[in-house]
């Protein structure tokens, strides 16, 4: 079972973070992010920020305009999100995903559409997150 700490940021209430792996369509191989915040408020699977999604080839491998999302900020502003599918890995387990990003976005979240892909315990008392997907004593 891996384990990581809640962040303990300028914000009042500490938030969970995890550590991902996310694979380069350019550069054919995983990249390592610590600390990802999961955002339940963020119904996509992976929001990243505008220079990495272009760094890393996700650019050149758009979905369709169809396809793409739109996504509503707290305040209701209307953003078109830039989407691409790629894989994701958390703590091994590969997940496919679209990968997700807007103009000048410097942010890093997991939303929902992960989430519903892992099995993960928070422990508030402990202050950690816990993958329990590959623990066997937790399988269905």
């Amino acid at each position: 079972m891996k384990c990581w700490q809640f962040l303990n940021n300028t914000y009042r209430i500490k938030q969970f973070a995890i550590n991902i792996d996310l694979f380069s369509k350019k550069e054919l191989k995983w990249v390592k992010y610590e600390n990802v915040i999961i955002d339940t408020g963020f119904d996509g699977d992976i929001l990243i920020p505008f220079e990495d999604f272009k760094n890393h080839g996700f650019e050149e491998a758009l979905l369709k305009e169809t396809e793409q999302f739109i996504a509503e900020t707290i305040s209701g502003e209307e953003i078109i999100l830039r989407s691409a599918l790629s894989e994701m890995k958390v703590n091994e387990k590969k997940i496919p995903i679209v990968v997700e990003t807007f103009l000048e976005n410097k942010d890093i979240i997991i939303g929902r559409g992960v989430l519903v892909n892992l099995r993960l315990l928070i422990d508030g008392y402990k202050e950690i997150i816990c993958d329990l997907s590959q623990d066997k004593n937790y399988s269905s």
